[in-house]
């Protein structure tokens, strides 16, 4: 009977996992972190090369570090 169901295509078959969910959160945790780390290190780099620049931090105009020149 099952063989002949599965011949004809109409046997289904579901699988449930258990027992996964820690394994999820600290899969989710990992991934976090690098992508935070990654975040991280443009914002430092990239506000490195604008102090570097010589080029005044201007916001409508307005210089928004001052030197102290």
């Amino acid at each position: 009977m099952i063989l002949n169901m599965a011949r004809q295509g109409k046997v289904r078959m579901e699988f449930e996992h258990r027992g996964l969910e820690s394994m999820f959160a600290s899969h989710d945790q990992i991934s976090n972190h690098p992508s935070f780390a990654i975040v991280l290190v443009s914002l430092i780099i990239g506000s490195g090369l604008i102090v570097l620049s010589g080029i005044p931090a201007k916001w409508h105009e307005i210089p928004i570090i001052d030197s102290g020149d």
